[in-house]
C-alpha cells in the first residue's frame, strides 16, 4: 500500500528554498532479494532477504516498525523491532546463526594472527541504541571451535560453550550462567621466555606513548556461575634447564 501527499508552495513572495512535501507509506516490503557485497577484504553473498517496514511517515520522525530476515554467506539473521532516525534510535530483537566461522578469518588480520580452524556461533537476544548509548541482553552458544597459531599448531578450543545471559553496555559487561564443555588450552613457553600466545599478535613498535589517558572511564567486567567439564590443558616449558611437558585432563569444577 502506498500513499503520498505532496504540497508545493509556489508563492514567489515567500522565501522557500525547498518544497514542502509529505510521504506516508503504510507498508514497504522486499521479498527474496539477493546481492553480492564486495569489501576491500573479500566478497559476501546476501540471499533470501526479506524486509517489511510499516507506517513510514516523512518528515515526521516517529519510529518505524520493521521485520528482517536474511542469509549472508552461511549465516542466517532474523530481527524485528522499532527503528527511529534523526537521531538513530533502535530497539528490537535479533538472532544470528553462523555454522562456519572460518569465513571471517581475513577480518582478524592484521591485529590478530590466529586462525579459526572451525566453529559455529548462535546468538539470540535484544538490544537498544539511542544517542550513542547502547545496551545488549543476549544468550550465546559456541560449538566445535578450534583456534590455531600462525604455525598451524592448536592453541585453544571449545567443544561447547553456552552462556545464559550477557548484559553489556559501553561501560560494563556482565556474563551469567557459563557452561564450558571440553575446553582445550595449549601453553608453550619457549627458551626466549615468550609463549605461543605471543605469536597471536603482531609485535608492537616501540612508542613514546607508554600509557593511555588515565582519565578514561573504568570498565566493569562481571563473570558469574561458571561450570567447567572435561577440560584438557597441554603445558610445555623450554626455558627450564630440563625441558618440561605435561598434559592435564578431565579438568572440571564450578566457580562463582
Amino acid at each position: 500500500d502506498f500513499l503520498a501527499n505532496i504540497a508545493m508552495n509556489s508563492n514567489p513572495e515567500e522565501n522557500t528554498t525547498t518544497p514542502s512535501w509529505e510521504l506516508k507509506l503504510a507498508n514497504f516490503i522486499i521479498n527474496n532479494a539477493s546481492a553480492n557485497i564486495k569489501t576491500p577484504i573479500q566478497s559476501h553473498n546476501l540471499q533470501a532477504l526479506h524486509v517489511k517496514l510499516q507506517d513510514i511517515q516523512y518528515p515526521q520522525k516517529q519510529k518505524i516498525e520493521y521485520q528482517l530476515d536474511a542469509k549472508i554467506d552461511d549465516a542466517t539473521i532474523i530481527s524485528d523491532g522499532l527503528l527511529g532516525y534523526e537521531p538513530l534510535d533502535w530497539g528490537g530483537n535479533f538472532e544470528l546463526n553462523h555454522p562456519n566461522l572460518i569465513h571471517y578469518n581475513p577480518y582478524l588480520k592484521p591485529n590478530f594472527l590466529g586462525i579459526i580452524h572451525k566453529g559455529s556461533l548462535h546468538v539470540k537476544g535484544s538490544g537498544q541504541f539511542k544517542d550513542s548509548d547502547w545496551r545488549i541482553q543476549s544468550a550465546l552458544g559456541v560449538n566445535d571451535f578450534l583456534l590455531k597459531a600462525p604455525d598451524n599448531s592448536d592453541i585453544a578450543g571449545i567443544g561447547n560453550l553456552d552462556i545464559n545471559s550477557i548484559n553489556a553496555n559501553a561501560n560494563s559487561l556482565e556474563i551469567n550462567g557459563i557452561s564450558l564443555a571440553k575446553p582445550y588450552l595449549n601453553v608453550h613457553i619457549y627458551e626466549t621466555m615468550e609463549t605461543n600466545f605471543n605469536t597471536l599478535f603482531p609485535k608492537s613498535k616501540e612508542s613514546d606513548e607508554e600509557s593511555s589517558d588515565s582519565s578514561e572511564s573504568a570498565f566493569d567486567l562481571t563473570l558469574e556461575g561458571i561450570a567447567l567439564n572435561e577440560g584438557i590443558m597441554d603445558f610445555a616449558d623450554d626455558s627450564l634447564p630440563l625441558p618440561f611437558k605435561v598434559r592435564i585432563q578431565d579438568l572440571g569444577g564450578e566457580f562463582s
